[in-house]
């Protein structure tokens, strides 16, 4: 028989059950509710805030009812819309008013993962079709360290007992049940065919026997006798569902059957009919991301990088680092801090085929939680790998407004993006431009500001020291640049504005830091100004913030920019700073306040902005000590953290949130 057609064979059983069960349902709170009740109180008088419990497969309200105290959020779930609503009217009768009631299925529970303090599944279990789907649930959503109660369930152990398993019959024959309890079950099996027949579940109707099985699926009464291979082995039902808790087993002898205590405890000591768990999810359950990027050299998305493994909670967190390309710097940086990083040493060429394969064998080993990509090529080969072997969330970033993209570009990103849980901008204009660009809805979108590594800029030696270490005089005015030596840096513009600073700032020093395609051609130019005296090309360097803590003023001439992390490291030194009004800077600058604005691409400008700085001591001041304070109160790095961990939680959260039917 399906899953779904059990399922409604369930619901619908459950229903009518509601209706010819209810004094039944009363006999068993009060039997059974001692359990629940101890453990409560403790909770009760263990907790100093109010916690949330999650109760699946509610039923008649045994648990509910036996909370007694308001210690949170009480959500009662069922498959049954009438049991459900029978007991919401009970319990208000009773004045409980801190319950909510969720109808849903409990092999896809509507709720965040690791929303619970305390989940409950009393006398449920064996009702549903898949036991690993429901126990997977179960474990999602509740909280490291939470709770997690089975309660009265049958015991294979017992029934498997033929001595023991006839007395208990005996005994149970001699119960004093309500009178309605041994009301047959026909009249709810007709109503159950009725209710599938007239849906058009089924052509024929199923016998009572058949129904009966289908509600109890893993209980040791199938129609009406003892199926002595159902019930739960207690071992293997933790071993295999619960591999990530530690569990306390409390064995359960109902009503007169304590009188078989003794010899059950001496002849068979797991021999009981009924056992209930409690089992406390163990603290080590992390969430994997699996980070790839294009490269692991200098750059602004690979220093970023590097901030949040440096400063991500490992507690929560494991994370592992894929570069397309060979062994970079960062690499090198990242592997120091204790982090596994994988390099692929290939080319991060359009429809490379053999790399998508490599990916996506790393993702079928490494099994991520989540896989964060970062610019175009690891967004596109990540994700193309990922419809292979899909990972819970994917997060790309877009970290500039590429106006290069060519037309397939464009087109891949919009099509891979629908496969995208969310796409990380660094800046409102990068945002916007990319909605209007790839033609993505703006809810796809996270924007979380860059911010600067401030540690790691905290330099204990003064300004001073550091130009005596690199063969500087403090009589030099130094003008400094950090970047990759790419066209849209606009360093040809800092060249050419040189030329004319040179005659009225003799002393004049211009450092650049940073590597890439066009520092040939940016050497070529420096030596046909007769410059090459006044440009000092560092390359690539580690010492970035000694470095800058050297410099008089910092610049940056971009011809295209997302939210520039070296921007930021410059204020947070305390520099003054000139820089191009383009994309996000002018969410950081305000112009005259704490830094000047220059339109690009105009070299005049920057002649005019170094000249003023230069002449005006206290407009130097002015705009560095602003500049700091910008940093120091808008761009924190915990509140990136914070942010970034947020994400990745929200997101493994909402994977599995959907519409809730509330009643």
């Amino acid at each position: 028989m399906e899953n779904s057609l059990i399922k409604k064979i369930n619901q619908y059983f459950h229903d009518e059950e509601a209706y010819y069960f209810s004094d039944r349902h009363q006999w068993r709170i009060k039997q059974e509710s001692r359990l629940y009740k101890d453990f409560f109180y403790k909770i009760s008088e263990s907790v100093d805030k109010k916690i949330k419990i999650l109760d699946i497969g509610t039923g008649s309200g045994l648990v509910a009812y036996s909370t007694h105290v308001n210690i949170g959020d009480f959500v009662c779930t069922d498959i049954s819309y009438r049991m459900l609503h029978s007991t919401k009217t009970d319990l208000k009768l009773h004045k409980f008013n801190c319950f909510k009631f969720v109808v849903c299925d409990a092999e896809n529970l509507p709720f965040k993962t690791g929303l619970f303090d305390i989940t409950t599944c009393n006398a449920a279990l064996h009702h549903f079709p898949d036991i690993n789907k429901v126990t997977e649930e179960l474990c999602r959503t509740l909280k490291i360290g939470g709770a997690l109660i089975i309660g009265f369930e049958s015991n294979r152990k017992f029934w498997t007992n033929r001595i023991v398993s006839l007395m208990y019959r005996l005994i149970f024959k001699m119960k004093k049940m309500p009178q309605n309890a041994a009301v047959s079950y026909d009249r709810i099996c007709e109503r159950v065919n009725e209710r599938l027949l007239q849906e058009g579940i089924i052509s024929n109707p199923l016998s009572n026997t058949k129904i009966l099985q289908s509600v109890d699926i893993h209980s040791p009464k199938a129609g009406d006798r003892i199926d002595y291979t159902k019930g739960f082995d207690i071992d293997e039902l933790i071993n295999q569902n619960f591999e990530g808790f530690d569990a306390k087993t409390i064995y359960h002898y109902d009503g007169m059957s304590r009188l078989f205590s003794i010899y059950n405890r001496l002849f068979f000591p797991k021999s009981a009919p009924q056992f209930s768990l409690i089992l406390k999810k163990k603290g080590d359950s992390k969430i994997k991301i699996l980070f790839l990027f294009a490269h692991l050299n200098y750059g602004g998305a690979e220093v970023g990088l590097l901030t949040t493994l440096k400063y991500i909670n490992r507690s929560h967190f494991d994370c592992i680092v894929i570069s397309i390309g060979k062994k970079g710097a960062i690499g090198e940086e990242i592997e120091k801090l204790g982090f596994k990083v994988i390099y692929l040493d290939d080319d991060a060429r359009l429809f490379n085929v053999y790399l998508i394969i490599k990916i996506a064998r790393i993702l079928s080993r490494e099994k991520p939680d989540i896989l964060h990509t970062s610019i175009f090529y690891a967004n596109f080969f990540g994700r193309l790998a990922a419809l292979f072997k899909r990972p819970k969330a994917i997060i790309t970033e877009e970290r500039s407004m590429y106006t290069q993209k060519r037309f397939y570009h464009v087109f891949f990103d919009r099509i891979l993006s629908t496969f995208t849980d969310k796409i990380i901008v660094c800046s409102n204009s990068v945002l916007e431009f990319t909605v209007k660009q790839e033609k993505i809805k703006k809810e796809k979108f996270c924007l979380i500001y860059n911010v600067p590594d401030t540690e790691r800029f905290d330099i204990p030696e003064t300004k001073e020291e550091l130009r005596l270490k690199y063969n500087f005089s403090n009589g030099h005015f130094i003008l400094g640049s950090v970047g990759s030596l790419i066209p849209k840096k606009g360093h040809r513009f800092l060249i050419e504005a040189a030329i004319e600073l040179t005659k009225h700032i003799p002393e004049l020093k211009i450092v650049i830091v940073g590597d890439g395609e066009s520092k040939q051609t940016l050497s070529s130019l420096t030596e046909k100004a007769d410059l090459q005296e006044k440009f000092i090309f560092t390359g690539a360097r580690k010492d970035v913030p000694e470095l800058m803590k050297i410099m008089d003023v910092f610049i940056l001439p971009s011809l295209q920019e997302g939210f520039p992390r070296t921007l930021l490291e410059a204020m947070y030194i305390g520099l003054p700073i000139i820089a191009t009004n383009i994309s996000g800077i002018p969410e950081i600058i305000i112009n005259g306040e704490n830094g000047l604005l220059i339109p690009s691409k105009n070299s005049k400008a920057i002649e005019d902005s170094v000249l003023d700085i230069y002449r005006d001591i206290n407009l130097r001041n002015r705009l560095g000590r602003n500049a700091r304070k910008t940093i120091q109160s808008r761009f924190l790095l915990q509140n990136y953290v914070n942010r970034l961990e947020g994400l990745y939680l929200d997101l493994m959260g909402n994977i599995k949130e959907k519409k809730i039917f509330i009643i």
